[in-house]
């Protein structure tokens, strides 16, 4: 899949969440970051903010790879600004207050808990976890994608 190709999934399945939040009664509006932005994906009512994530292997392989790193540069959850980090697995909005995320990914590194492969595709770093770890997690909120059954 080439980066054009994998840019118009990820916006697609932006929308998606985004009509979720709205179906949910979360946001009365939620508004799209337009051209090159790197600070937030989403906002929702003028003042929540929102980086979105697919993640196409979690489904397959039951981890969340969480990307901080693109050539060198911080990228992915190092670099955001947005309040909450979702990701998106196929069938459930992972949905992480990205600072809580951040810590908990944090002191699990440190721990020496989670997987780093050496290589998470084209000069990408990330972290790998299993999708369970989240489930009782009072920082993650998994919301069914209704339309993926």
């Amino acid at each position: 899949m080439d980066f054009k190709e994998d840019l118009n999934i990820g916006e697609g399945v932006e929308i998606r969440f985004a009509e979720k939040l709205v179906e949910l009664g979360r946001h009365k509006v939620i508004h799209k970051a337009l051209g090159n932005f790197k600070g937030y994906d989403l906002l929702g009512d003028l003042t929540t903010t929102y980086e979105v994530k697919f993640d196409r292997m979690a489904k397959k392989t039951g981890n969340m790879a969480f990307e901080y790193r693109f050539r060198g540069a911080k990228s992915g959850l190092a670099s955001t600004e947005a309040q909450y980090w979702v990701q998106y697995d196929g069938v459930y909005y992972f949905v992480f207050l990205t600072a809580a995320l951040k810590d908990w990914l944090r002191m699990h590194m440190e721990k020496g808990n989670l997987r780093r492969p050496p290589n998470c595709g084209d000069g990408s770093e990330c972290v790998l976890v299993p999708s369970a770890s989240f489930a009782s997690q009072t920082f993650c909120e998994m919301i069914p994608d209704d339309r993926s059954r």
